[in-house]
This record gives C-alpha cells, structure tokens and sequence, in this order.
C-alpha cells in the first residue's frame, strides 16, 4: 500500500483552517454565510475501471491488470468568494500481473499505474477581484493542449501541482494564466523517490488571444527540479489553434512552435526546437487527419517533456514518453466518425490512426504503430476500447509492442 508523506498535506491543509478562521472572525454573524456555504457543498465523483493487457518483445509473459480507480470528494460553496475542494484518489489493483515500477514483478511488462492512496487535490479558489481566479493548494493544471503541461489523464494516476495561479480577462479576448509551483506530484506514486513527486521552484506563463484567425498563445514555462536535474529546462512558444468552414468541410488547423534550453541547475547544456502542424476536415461527422510533430535532439539529450499529457501524443502504446536522444519526427494520419448523443442514444466514437516515427538526426527509423479507438458515452458513463499495435525497425531504442484497454467511466460532474 503506497501512501503521501504528511508534510503536502499538513501545508495545504492550513489554508481551509485560516479560511474558515478569518470567515467567523469577520464578523459577528460569520456562521450564516459559513453553514450557507456549507449546504452549498457538492460531491466530487470519478470512477474508472479498466482492463489492459500488453505483450512486449523481450517479455516471455504478458502483463494484465485490472484496476479500480476512485476519486472521490467534494466542492464547498462560496465563503466570501472563495471555495474550498479536496479530493482523495484510491487505486486498488484487482488484477496485478504487471511491473508497476514499484511491486517488483520485473518478469512483466511495464505498466506505470502503482497501487496508491493519496490526497489528489487540496485548493481554495478565490474570485473576489473581478475576472480574476486565484487558486492555491493542491491542484490540477492543463495548459492547451498539455504538450508540455497536462494532467496525464490517461493513465491511472493524474499530474497535480503544489501551486499558486491567478487566471484573469479583464482584457477583452486576451486570458492571462501563471502558475508557480514547488512541488510536481507525477501520475506515478508518492512514496517512491524513483516514482514519486518532484521538488524545485517552477513558473509556468500562458497569454491567449482570440484573433479572427483562431486562438493565439505565447508560453514561457520554467522548471527546475531537484531530483532530476537533467530535465530542468526553460520553453518557450507560440500555437495557433483555428476553424474555418470550406464549403461542407469544417477545416481545423493546429500550428505550434517552442525551443527549449537548459535552465537553472541542468548541467546540461543544449537547445532544441519543436514543432507541430495538424490539418483535420470533417464532414458529416466523418473526420480525416494529416499531421507532423517534430522533438529535436542532439544525440546527447532530447527536448524534455517531464508534465506532458503523453497518451495524447506519438500514438497510444508509449513508447515515446521520454524523447530520444536523437530526437522524434512523428508523421501520422487518422481517420474517424462520431456521432452526437440524441436522447436515449450515447455520443459514438470510432477512429483509427496510423503513426510513422524516425529520428531528426541520422536519419533512423524507429518503428510505426496503428491505433484503434471505439467509444460510447451517455450522460455520466462511457466505455472505451483501444488497441495500440507498435511494429519496432530499431530494437535498441524501441521495442514492438501491442496494447489492449477496455474501460468504463462513471463521472459526477463538477457543477460550479
């Protein structure tokens, strides 16, 4: 059983303590607005459970789990402006024939989801000043398209940050979001200092417009770690994000741009690029797309991306988590339908995409992957099966694998 260390918890747990102290210090009848508050209260329910099972090359046996997964908590109502949420995630594995990293089953494959019991989120949320969010505490925070900051969804257990980040429009079209944080919790465990949170001061800087071209975004995201210094970085950026209607075709287009360079105790020292362009038509319901996504390395070291939401990104088998030190060129092309909920009919979901994936330098190929993907939902519940088939042309660095996830959600929503 893998538990947090006391001491994030204490921390955060002292803020709702001075909240609710300065709330019945303010005034005489502070515990009107408190008990209202209180009977404002709603509950935070996300529940998943899912069997995968992945065959690897190099693995006389396959791995398979079945996890149960429950985030369970709550939302006050407002106190004077300010809400408090805490929220508690619990995975339990049902079925453990896998290497979680941390279990010692290393005759399996590895799936990263340690069992773990853990305070997930711990933060106030302040709207007192007009257009302005001010949160602090534990909390999740996923920036456009969580290339370089997500909550890694995906797998089991979820990227939270021990931060302070004010979100403001008080500019017309222009959102202003900074975040600074001492403490990044990854998806993995606490208890681990192998898996477990990283330590250091990092901001993260992102301004968006809304132009008549789409979404404009400039970032400038600065980490620095303490236990894995290789991974400090400074990255800075632009992405376009757009629609237009082209007759019967809805064209979507993505266009983004960062370099990356070491940054504080690194000690290692490098620049590398990153791009990536997206076209998507669809019709009908009816979808193709066509897309290239570019990490640079420098046969040293690759362009880090420790807070990235990576299932999202270089195909569903992950392989690619950690940017080959000769660097990443992703070409790929998907094809899909989806369809609306109607009534008693869920939203459908079907898709397929092909991934073809070779370095920047040297010109090596690594390997290709196609992914499979169905997917219902129906007012709080959907059920996922994926299927993610990696065919490796470069052994050393990759290894073939295929992938098999059958999931069914149940998610409370969060009405605020």
């Amino acid at each position: 059983m893998i538990r947090n260390d006391a001491a994030p918890l204490r921390r955060c747990g002292r803020y709702a303590i001075l909240l609710l102290l300065a709330a019945v210090g303010a005034r005489a009848d502070g515990l009107d607005p408190l008990t209202s508050a209180l009977s404002k209260t709603q509950p935070l329910v996300d529940l998943r459970l899912r069997w995968e099972t992945l065959t690897q090359a190099g693995f006389a046996r396959d791995a398979q789990t079945l996890l149960l997964r429950s985030r369970l908590g709550f939302r006050t109502g407002a106190l004077f402006d300010t809400t408090l949420l805490a929220e508690a995630s619990l995975l339990s594995p049902l079925v453990d024939d896998y290497n979680s990293g941390l279990n010692r089953r290393t005759g399996y494959p590895s799936i990263s989801d340690p069992e773990n019991y853990e305070l997930h989120r711990l933060q106030l949320e302040n709207t007192s000043l007009p257009d302005t969010d001010l949160l602090v505490g534990r909390q999740r925070v996923a920036l456009d398209d969580q290339r370089f900051v997500g909550a890694s969804n995906w797998r089991m257990n979820e990227n939270t940050l021990d931060s302070a980040r004010i979100i403001n429009s008080s500019i017309p079209g222009l959102t202003m979001d900074l975040t600074w944080f001492d403490r990044f919790h990854r998806r993995t465990s606490e208890a681990s200092s192998k898996l477990g949170p990283l330590t250091g001061d990092g901001y993260l800087a992102n301004l968006r417009y809304d132009t008549p071209w789409g979404r404009l975004t400039a970032f400038d995201y600065l980490l620095s770690f303490n236990e894995t210094t290789t991974q400090s970085s400074q990255t800075a950026g632009a992405r376009l994000v757009g629609e237009r209607a082209v007759g019967t075709v809805d064209l979507a287009y993505i266009a983004s741009w960062a370099a990356q360079e070491d940054y504080a105790n690194n000690p290692v020292r490098y620049r590398e690029d990153y791009t990536y362009v997206q076209l998507k038509g669809t019709v009908h319901g009816y979808s193709l797309s066509l897309g290239t996504e570019r990490l640079g390395g420098n046969g040293t070291i690759g362009l880090s991306t420790p807070m990235a939401s990576f299932h999202s990104w270089d195909g569903w088998a992950g392989v690619f988590t950690t940017t080959p030190v000769n660097g990443l060129l992703n070409k790929y092309l998907a094809l899909g339908y989806s369809t609306k909920a109607a009534g008693s009919l869920p939203a459908f979901l079907t898709a397929v995409t092909y991934y073809d994936f070779h370095s920047t330098r040297l010109d090596l190929h690594y390997g290709s992957e196609v992914d499979l993907q169905l997917q219902a939902s129906w007012q709080h519940l959907s059920a996922l099966l994926e299927l993610a088939d990696y065919a490796s042309a470069d052994a050393p660095t990759t290894h073939s694998s295929r992938s098999l996830f059958l999931e069914v959600d149940y998610i409370l929503p969060d009405r605020r």
